[in-house]
């Protein structure tokens, strides 16, 4: 079964490494990246990979954006490998704390991995997105509750401790990206559904539409989706198109009469009205306007150009 054997993504993993990366250095989500800041490989001559993503038609010019997007984030790693005889070789920091969360095999860093591609088992995602309702702390998940012998005795299971990786105001910056995926983004279909719990998710698609997965959470359940083949042809669908309306339907059927629970909001954070064309504060006249989360002292102080009178 291919589900075993580690089918590949993309946007499922790379948020998780872009908020084990961000919490290291953090910033405002709505700054623009720094190109010396960016991952550099060593190309052999003549060689320019295509790193490209299963959605061209998005755009985005500053981390939420991008984040939100995926396509600048790509265009600006792109840029870096394809050059022809490159010589620089700089693997992205976060694969150092990928590591740290002993999830899975180690990725090679190939070029690719820039954009957060390697193989992953829809187990090892779900551990590694235990970072997110965890306030940065992974929660080694176990498939033995408790075991009880003949006798009716129960035996102790040994429980294996979580690791801080991320912080915790840095992790909630990137979960509150996520909400914004289910309330509006390529989980809106959640909603539409009739999923009104307060939640936060990733689908992802891998290149020519191969696989398809949606990863959620809400505080209390963190559901993975992979739909795939076993002989690893595409399926022909999206993450929204196939995996998103499992995910809701099983989300709405494991949490029905639950109260809805929001997301802790750690100390130190701030949210402010953003213009979602400028990643400036909004104004008064600003038509698309979105609450966004920063660490008090990054926020953006700059008012929209384009709507301010």
């Amino acid at each position: 079964m291919r589900a075993l054997t580690e089918p590949e993504e993309s946007r499922i993993i790379r948020i998780v490494s872009t908020a084990l990366d961000y919490s290291g250095r953090p910033a405002a989500l709505t700054t623009s990246p720094k190109e010396s800041a960016l991952p550099r490989f060593a190309i052999a001559a003549g060689k320019q990979p295509a790193l490209t993503n299963a959605r061209t038609d998005r755009r985005g010019s500053n981390l939420r954006l991008i984040l939100d997007s995926t396509r600048a984030r790509e265009h600006y790693a792109s840029l870096h490998a394809n050059y022809p005889g490159a010589t620089v070789y700089q693997t992205p920091a976060w694969l150092d704390l990928w590591k740290r969360l002993g999830v899975g095999a180690v990725p090679k860093p190939y070029p690719s991995i820039a954009l957060g591609v390697f193989e992953a088992t829809p187990f090892e995602i779900a551990g590694a997105y235990t970072i997110f309702p965890n306030g940065g702390t992974t929660k080694p998940l176990r498939a033995i509750q408790k075991l009880v012998t003949a006798a009716g005795t129960e035996v102790d299971v040994p429980v294996v401790q979580g690791k801080a990786i991320a912080r915790r105001d840095t992790t909630y910056l990137v979960l509150n990206m996520m909400r914004s995926v289910i309330n509006e983004g390529t989980g809106a279909g959640a909603r539409a559904a009739g999923f009104t719990l307060d939640a936060a998710g990733k689908s992802g698609t891998t290149n020519d539409l191969r696989d398809a997965w949606f990863v959620g959470f809400t505080p209390e359940l963190l559901t993975v989706v992979w739909v795939g083949l076993d002989d690893n042809q595409p399926v022909g669908l999206s993450g929204t198109q196939a995996a998103l309306p499992i995910w809701t339907t099983f989300m709405m059927r494991a949490t029905a009469g639950r109260p809805n629970q929001p997301f802790e909001v750690p100390d130190g954070l701030t949210f402010v009205g953003i213009d979602k064309d400028t990643g400036k504060v909004a104004a008064a006249g600003c038509p698309r306007v979105f609450r966004e989360a920063f660490i008090a002292g990054t926020e953006p102080t700059e008012i929209c150009p384009l709507h301010s009178f």
